[in-house]
């Protein structure tokens, strides 16, 4: 499912886990309206402050609170 999602600072969808009977359940779930032909985007979360910028990628996700890397 996750390939169908693209990265964001700001995004519009959380991934949730979850157990049923040992098996591992998936799902995203919209934190905001999304409009017909809109990404589906998800964060990673927080960058740790010790991970390097140069061990990192860049991140072109445009938001207003990007932080620069993913």
């Amino acid at each position: 499912m996750a390939r169908f999602a693209n990265y964001s600072c700001d995004p519009n969808c959380e991934a949730q886990r979850w157990e049923v009977a040992g098996e591992t359940c998936c799902a995203f779930f919209a934190l905001k309206n999304i409009t017909k032909d809109s990404e589906i985007t998800i964060s990673y979360g927080k960058i740790p402050d010790g991970n390097k910028a140069k061990d990192r990628e860049k991140c072109f996700c445009h938001a207003r609170n990007c932080q620069g890397f993913i």
